[in-house]
């Protein structure tokens, strides 16, 4: 305990000695219209090579953007020096670094200056023509002449670049520095464009790869079977989503279990019981489901959702076998049901750290239950057809009902601005109804669905390509003494850029008057993309 206290307040104490430097974006001096955001790009480039030194810390670009607009600080305005100290003082940095880009007949005259901001003194300064074809050695150039003038050391990788001397295509720059202007304007269509055209003419362009996952989004794939009472997606993200989204889920459900004295399997049972035995019982549970649903971004920060969802369950009691050749059982009680669920949902962006969401849901329930006494045998068509059954003659031993309910649900969103860590809670109800089986009784009772409370904590690494993922799931019931809750921690690890790979457990727990029982088992995903459309498909 000692040792990991120690740890964690050494890291502290890191992070608040750091120098903290802000690197602005420079200002182009040229009549060439291409290379009117050129000043973006550079200082995006030089930016990732000093960020690999530990003792300095770098302003990150979205918490600058977002800081400086609050005050409504302009490229323009941060050409004069009195408002440079003003903004160095707003991101509470100790230095910042501005710079000028003059195009001379060809060759770039790139100056770089840093100010302290307490005292207003330019404390570095460095000039170089290069052309544009010679952007990663200015980068590489610029970034250790900084990391000397602290005392810092130079990574390997800026020394191969400055050794090495390679030129790349300046098309590659150009496109690079379009893509971070559409990023800042959080015009994505446009920002993909650019980004992938640069990443094409340069693909080894750590930079442009970074800029890449940032729009591929900051949550993982990772994704359980949907609860049919919530919304696939937390309605928080709604708040901070840059483009509209198409998606939709299928997942199927099987489960059958004998229960006998001696806990023996299905076939071992069907094996040795002949004719009608009642000692022995069990559960049948079968059922599919269907989501689709539509998102998109109305207003900065503002956003909508839509979403239908169509599941049909069948959940049966049942006991001995008809013969010991077919295995057919006999149905103490059959609850089935099939669902249609429309749900509207919306988030705002609270700040540049949180969102909140809100839904509401309207559920058509077409409801069919059977209740039998020991022995008594069910057609095969019992299943959400009243009407055949009445044909049948069945009608006293069979409700068939249509009810519907509503539902509403809570989403918040908590995150650092370059979205690398997420937590989101997500809490919902419906006024809806299950039923239990009561085996003594012959009949259902029936109980109220729970309240539904899933917490997600998302780590990204290795520049959004490793995902670490906690997810936990709880749900109440009122009106019972019952409580189920689930913890599953699970790894992604994103294979190039079309293909993940995901891993985990899951601990189950429920608690009752009559059952405490604890389970474990795994999880496991992929994910390929398609090139249509930014097309996913997650299993």
């Amino acid at each position: 305990m000692k040792k990991f206290i120690f740890v964690v307040f050494g890291i502290s104490l890191l992070q608040v000695f750091a120098t903290r430097v802000a690197l602005i974006d420079f200002k182009v001096n040229s009549d060439n219209p291409q290379y009117k955001y050129l000043g973006k790009g550079f200082s995006e480039m030089i930016a990732y090579e000093v960020k690999k030194a530990p003792k300095l810390q770098l302003v990150e670009r979205e918490k600058r953007t977002e800081m400086l607009k609050e005050i409504e600080f302009s490229l323009t305005g941060l050409a004069d020096e009195k408002n440079q100290l003003e903004a160095g003082k707003i991101l509470a940095c100790d230095y910042i670094i501005f710079g000028d880009i003059v195009d001379m007949a060809g060759s770039l005259v790139i100056s770089l200056r840093m100010t302290r901001v307490e005292s207003g003194e330019i404390v570095w300064r460095e000039q170089l023509s290069e052309t544009g074809k010679q952007y990663p050695y200015i980068s590489a150039f610029f970034a250790k002449s900084i990391l000397t003038r602290f005392g810092l050391p130079v990574d390997k990788t800026i020394e191969a670049n400055l050794k090495s001397r390679k030129t790349k295509n300046a098309a590659a720059m150009i496109s690079l520095s379009k893509g971070v202007d559409a990023y800042d304007k959080k015009d994505i269509s446009r920002a993909k464009k650019e980004l992938n055209d640069a990443k094409n003419m340069d693909p080894e362009n750590a930079v442009i790869r970074e800029f890449l996952n940032k729009l591929s989004g900051a949550t993982s794939k990772f994704k359980v079977v949907p609860e049919r009472y919530i919304s696939m997606v937390n309605p928080a993200y709604l708040g901070v989503s840059r483009q509209d989204r198409l998606y939709g889920s299928f997942s199927l459900l099987s489960f059958d279990k004998m229960l006998t004295s001696d806990n023996m399997k299905r076939a071992d049972w069907v094996r040795k019981s002949t004719g009608y035995n009642k000692d022995g019982y069990g559960a049948y549970e079968q059922g599919h489901e269907i989501v689709a649903g539509y998102s998109l971004p109305v207003a900065p920060g503002f956003g909508l959702g839509f979403e239908y969802n169509m599941f049909q369950h069948m959940d049966m009691a049942t006991s001995g076998v008809r013969s010991s050749s077919s295995g057919d059982m006999w149905t103490l009680a059959n609850y089935c049901g099939l669902y249609h669920r429309f749900m509207l949902t919306t988030g705002f962006k609270l700040g540049g750290k949180a969102g909140l969401g809100l839904g509401v849901s309207v559920l058509k329930k077409e409801l069919g239950r059977i209740s039998w006494g020991w022995g008594a045998q069910t057609p095969h068509n019992y299943v959400l057809r009243g009407a055949d059954i009445g044909k049948q003659g069945w009608e006293k031993d069979y409700d068939y009902d249509i009810k519907w309910a509503l539902g509403a649900e809570l989403g918040l969103l908590f995150k650092n601005i370059s979205e690398t860590v997420l937590f989101d809670i997500l809490a919902a109800y419906n006024h809806d109804n299950a039923w239990q089986y009561v085996k003594n009784e012959q009949n259902f009772n029936t109980y109220r669905v729970p309240i539904f409370l899933e917490n997600t904590l998302t780590f990204a690494l290795n520049e959004k390509r490793t995902y670490v993922v906690a997810k936990q799931i709880n749900e109440y019931y009122l009106g019972r003494s019952q409580y189920l809750g689930k913890l599953m921690p699970a790894l992604e690890q994103w294979i190039g850029a079309h293909f993940s790979i995901r891993l985990g457990v899951e601990a189950s727990l429920i608690n009752s008057p009559s059952l405490n029982k604890f389970g474990i088992g795994c999880l496991a995903g992929i994910t390929p993309r398609i090139k249509i459309r930014n097309t996913a498909i997650d299993f």
